[in-house]
């Protein structure tokens, strides 16, 4: 009993290291906080089986990708973007936003800028009160997502991301169709209560 639990906690030791030598754009196991508080790395060495079930980002070859990570992408452009993720995970998403936009201005094809940088418009739409400004973040985040299908029309999750924000337009018609392209691509992580509502919708509206 006492070995088993010897090498599974070695296991995990490993692992958490073996994943912060990875930049975050590649870390199963990054939670989206800071990683030096002990509670976090305790979590993680614990609970290191989790990233064998996690999805790493995958080329674009796969089917139903969640994002298309460029190999070829610069060492200032991943930092950036890097940033980026840490900045949203606070809640900044201003400052978030900019950072993407930063990565982007040097490499326009990176994909998970865009998905993320619309990520962020998506989160700034949520506590404004003018719903004409509401609506412009909405814009700008259905913008970006539809830039990542442009440059990876495999990417799944980007239709996915863009049903939810054409969702809460109220776009209906066209978020069930994105809802049905992602699954088409073999996009899995759909929401169920999503989809059957704005089934509804659109039923109500024929």
């Amino acid at each position: 009993m006492w070995i088993f639990i010897v090498v599974y906690l070695a296991i995990g030791v490993v692992s958490v290291l073996r994943d912060l030598s990875q930049p975050i754009i590649n870390r199963p196991l990054y939670l989206g906080r800071r990683e030096t508080r002990l509670t976090g790395m305790i979590s993680k060495v614990l609970l290191w089986p989790i990233s064998l079930r996690l999805p790493r980002n995958r080329s674009h070859s796969e089917k139903g990708t969640s994002h298309r990570i460029e190999v070829n992408a610069s060492e200032e452009v991943v930092d950036l973007y890097n940033q980026g993720t840490i900045a949203s995970s606070k809640g900044q998403y201003e400052r978030a936003i900019e950072l993407f936009t930063q990565a982007l201005d040097q490499d326009p094809e990176f994909v998970p800028a865009y998905m993320n940088r619309g990520n962020a418009y998506n989160k700034l739409s949520a506590p404004i009160a003018d719903t004409r400004l509401s609506g412009e973040q909405l814009d700008k985040a259905i913008s970006d997502y539809s830039k990542a299908t442009q440059i990876d029309p495999t990417n799944g999750q980007a239709f996915y991301y863009r049903a939810w924000a054409k969702y809460i337009k109220g776009s209906y018609r066209e978020s069930l169709l994105d809802l049905q392209h992602a699954r088409s691509l073999g996009y899995a992580d759909i929401d169920y209560n999503l989809e059957q509502t704005v089934m509804r919708f659109v039923e109500k509206n024929l």
